[in-house]
């Protein structure tokens, strides 16, 4: 590790870790080649897994990222992602909330490290008065099987639900329900991605525990087939969850260093 905060920490990329990732099929470059490279400094959440069959394909992170699924932009790390997520280009998270209930909503307020005035000139230095707290939201939550589209803007701390889609260029100020589709400035429902059966169904199957490609057999592209067939297959015992879990990168980086 080359530095740590209370939220992420850098590390350096070494060949021990290129070989791991490669080795469980974790890539930085879709056509196959890492474009991470040996010296190069990433940032990662303290509390960071890494998962194999994941594609990191922006930004200088090791995302928090499930299996199948994929991000063309360099989110933060505060970000937490599960399986079969499709991330699109330029997708962004707002900045930190100012805290408009004060009597001042400028950053000056702010306490501590995160104060640009209070860090940039020390005659406001920790101390001189009592500072009030930049409102701070939690880690943005994305299930499993969302679809992000180009140019979407998230509200930091929200929760986006398992199989849902935000449209291209959505401002989101709210959590997405499972399965909700949304869209537009600020975003609202557009409909649900099927009716409230198959979503409910597909939610109790809790089907992205397994890997696609061993179960070509079932109906991935009709949900109400789908359904009942997994119901059979798991009852006869032919399926098996998919561990991908590839456990702590901090453990990861000791063992690769």
């Amino acid at each position: 590790m080359t530095s740590e905060t209370l939220k992420h920490f850098k590390f350096t990329v070494t060949a021990g870790l290129l070989a791991f990732m490669e080795t469980h099929r974790i890539r930085s470059n879709p056509r196959g080649r890492q474009r991470f490279r040996v010296g190069e400094v990433l940032r990662a959440a303290n509390d960071a897994h890494l998962h194999a069959y994941s594609m990191h394909l922006a930004g200088a992170h090791l995302l928090s990222l499930g299996a199948f699924s994929y991000s063309v932009s360099p989110l933060s790390t505060r970000v937490k992602m599960g399986r079969y997520c499709s991330i699109g280009p330029n997708v962004r998270l707002m900045g930190l909330r100012h805290n408009i209930e004060s009597v001042t909503s400028a950053e000056i307020l702010f306490r501590g490290r995160r104060g640009l005035f209070v860090d940039t000139f020390e005659e406001f230095a920790p101390g001189a008065w009592k500072f009030a707290e930049n409102p701070s939201p939690g880690d943005t939550i994305i299930g499993n099987d969302v679809w992000i589209g180009q140019d979407a803007l998230l509200k930091q701390g929200i929760t986006i639900g398992t199989g849902a889609v935000v449209g291209a260029a959505a401002v989101v100020l709210r959590d997405v329900a499972p399965y909700e589709i949304v869209g537009g400035v600020p975003a609202k429902r557009i409909r649900w991605r099927f009716d409230e059966r198959i979503i409910a169904g597909l939610l109790e199957s809790e089907w992205w525990r397994y890997a696609i490609p061993q179960h070509p057999d079932l109906p991935w592209t009709d949900p109400a087939a789908f359904l009942p067939a997994l119901a059979e297959k798991k009852a006869a015992g032919r399926m098996a969850p998919f561990e991908s879990d590839l456990g702590p990168l901090r453990e990861i980086l000791k063992k690769t260093s």
